[in-house]
């Protein structure tokens, strides 16, 4: 009865905030933290493996789950402060915002014209995934032992998508590199997050996996069943797209095509200083 009341009250407060566009922050969610001129954030993580509908997870049973993928896409347009899930993103379907966007683009070869028009018109992609920080003095106290969800970068998803390329650790035996499978959790590589401050935003380009680190995220299988029972089903997170939404991106373009002042979309709505806005 009380892992019910649980449940219920989590898909409550996911409710609430998908109710509100999203400005409440889910506590189960990990935002990287935005560094300094000078500064440098770490910490050490393990990608769990996708949940499946049915799976047990932090909110009782996973109601959606991940199609066989570790991560979800996905971004979205921030217009008059209020989040719209792109169909582009999310579905590889046709938005008719970002084709305005691709439009407008191809209207300017000017770095900077194209920089605002990627950052008004076009979401910034990342990919969800479920992260668990093992409990160890070099990561951050409030993350130690925690199962969170964190929205990746794409500087990160690149180094996952090589390693799912390579076949072998490579030729070097004193720099083995990360290969095939990561998140198995009885034989993952753990996976190092660096950010640094790169101009106005994190840089992630000194994250890695660390290929000698192989192993188990846990000592026993009862302590990795346990984990994965803490994973998060990522796609219930997220806005439903359908006809009204569409609908509505469609109507935000025809405002502006046809001259009015429908949008509304700024440099602030949406966006945190990570990495990159397009």
């Amino acid at each position: 009865m009380a892992s019910d009341r649980a449940a219920m009250l989590q898909k409550l407060r996911e409710r609430l905030m998908k109710k509100k566009g999203g400005f409440r922050r889910d506590p189960h969610e990990w935002r990287a933290p935005q560094v300094g001129i000078g500064e440098e954030f770490k910490a050490k993580a393990y990608i769990l493996p996708p949940v499946e509908k049915g799976d047990a997870v932090a909110s009782g049973k996973a109601e959606v789950g991940m199609d066989g993928l570790f991560f979800t896409q996905v971004g979205d347009h921030w217009i008059n402060r209020k989040k719209y899930p792109c169909p582009r993103v999310y579905d590889n379907d046709e938005c008719p915002y970002c084709q305005l966007g691709f439009t407008l683009l191809g209207e300017t070869d000017d770095k900077q014209s194209r920089s605002e028009i990627s950052r008004a018109y076009l979401p910034r992609t990342q990919y969800v995934c479920n992260l668990y920080f093992p409990d160890i003095k070099t990561n951050p106290d409030e993350l130690r032992g925690k199962v969170v969800y964190y929205a990746m970068p794409k500087t990160i998803f690149d180094k996952l998508e090589e390693c799912i390329q390579l076949d072998n650790a490579g030729d070097d035996p004193d720099d083995p590199q990360a290969w095939g499978i990561f998140y198995d959790p009885s034989d993952a590589y753990p996976l190092s997050i660096v950010i640094n401050k790169k101009g106005d935003f994190n840089s992630y380009v000194d994250s890695k996996f660390l290929a000698a680190g192989r192993g188990p995220i846990a000592k026993t299988e009862e302590a990795i069943d346990a984990i994965l029972a803490q994973r998060h089903d990522i796609p219930a997170k997220y806005p439903t797209r359908d006809a009204d939404n569409r609908k509505s991106l469609q109507e935000f373009v025809d405002a502006l095509v046809n001259g009015g002042s429908d949008s509304g979309s700024s440099d602030s709505d949406g966006f945190d200083a990570d990495e990159t806005a397009t």
